[in-house]
């Protein structure tokens, strides 16, 4: 796996200062940089955590200016910027392993402050079998924090409880990597009305008579689980129609769909897109830049509608969509993802998720069977307790 962060062992003696002169940067752009890239667990306030073992470092013949990293190296061109555009049809190949995952969501609603989710995820992209099926394991294996904190409120305990029944989830994707199904659907019942009376005798109340109805109706079918994951921030990052055949002049204009108005149908987004191919590594960087075009005005999202009233006094809603795609070489798997979209509501709306591949590997079982139906059958009481702080 390819290192995407530079790190900095931290010794004893160490403090902020000798580190930033050991490594030719200023103390202030280490420390913003760090703080970007680092768990919230191990951010840098006024000096370093006692408890901090390592330091993220810009990447190698690079340093932090005004929060950007900058090429250092004036006799020599910025191998970022050695790229060309892309032709052709991009495929992915699959690595049989699991690859981990940071992911950071932001949230904001008007003037009001920021919300943030962050959790760690793992992503296995299992070899095609015999009738050319493919499918994909996706676990998580973090706390969960909200606004850099554990949360403390019983909803949101609650949320977490319930969604923990969905993971492991195996899902079947197609040949341009996109959502086709859920392969272990009926594992995750099973998983739930194992731990349902164990919930309900915990989490006592109206609201969360009302909170288990809901989920379990998302459960109720097939069908309604799968809508509901591919309206969830990730899934609709991770999986989104990026695998295509690309034009090197002009590029191509695409039709995506992102979640950002809970509880109804997805906002359709037209975007130009372009892949670029770097020279020096034959990284693949994927740009997606558009407008929203769903029909529906405020009034219609204000309701929750999933199709526009057509009245003549809506109007479309406006809003723009913007995604970022960093592909590994030669295997195109995806080492990082940004997608940022807003929606200009009553109280305009913008959310972003970053997906970041993580440099240090966890220490989790990483068996690599190419079986994993068989893994599947194994017997996982170990991994309860280890799942049961997830959020959705």
């Amino acid at each position: 796996m390819n290192t995407i962060y530079r790190t900095y062992k931290v010794k004893h003696e160490d403090t902020l200062e000798s580190i930033a002169e050991e490594n030719g940067l200023d103390i202030k752009e280490l420390k913003e940089y760090h703080n970007k890239k680092a768990n919230s667990y191990d951010q840098i306030d006024t000096r370093l955590p006692d408890f901090l073992l390592e330091i993220i470092l810009p990447p190698k013949g690079y340093g932090v200016k005004n929060g950007k990293e900058v090429w250092l190296n004036e006799n020599e061109a910025d191998p970022k910027l050695l790229s060309v555009s892309f032709g052709g049809r991009l495929h992915y190949e699959v690595k049989d392993e699991k690859v981990y995952y940071g992911i950071l969501k932001t949230i904001q609603s008007g003037s009001n402050e920021a919300t943030t989710i962050s959790y760690k995820v793992s992503i296995h992209f299992h070899p095609v079998d015999q009738e050319n099926n493919r499918y994909v394991t996706i676990d998580r294996f973090s706390k969960t924090f909200i606004n850099d904190q554990e949360p403390d409120l019983i909803a949101d305990e609650l949320a977490l409880s319930c969604t923990a029944v969905l993971y492991p989830i195996i899902l079947k994707v197609d040949a341009n990597r996109l959502i086709t199904d859920i392969y272990n659907y009926e594992e995750i019942l099973t998983r739930w009305r194992e731990q349902k009376t164990k919930k309900i005798e915990y989490y006592k109340g109206e609201i969360a008579e009302k909170y288990f109805q809901l989920f379990e109706a998302s459960l109720l079918t097939k069908d309604y689980l799968l809508k509901s994951l591919k309206n969830d921030w990730l899934f609709a990052t991770y999986f989104n129609v990026i695998y295509k055949s690309y034009n090197t002049k002009s590029g191509i204009k695409n039709a995506v769909e992102f979640p950002i108005v809970p509880n109804t149908k997805p906002v359709q987004y037209e975007v130009d897109q372009k892949a670029i191919e770097f020279i020096q590594n034959k990284r693949i960087k994927i740009e997606m830049k558009g407008k929203c075009f769903d029909k529906r005005s405020k009034a219609d999202f204000r309701n929750k509608a999933n199709f526009p009233s057509f009245t003549k006094r809506n109007e479309s809603t406006k809003g723009q969509y913007r995604a970022l795609y960093f592909l590994e070489p030669y295997t195109h798997s995806i080492q990082s993802a940004y997608v940022n979209c807003n929606l200009d509501l009553d109280i305009p709306k913008s959310v972003s998720i970053s997906v970041s591949m993580l440099d240090n590997q966890p220490n989790i079982n990483n068996n690599k069977k190419s079986d994993f139906i068989e893994e599947e059958n194994q017997n996982d009481d170990k991994k309860k307790s280890f799942w049961k702080s997830l959020f959705s």
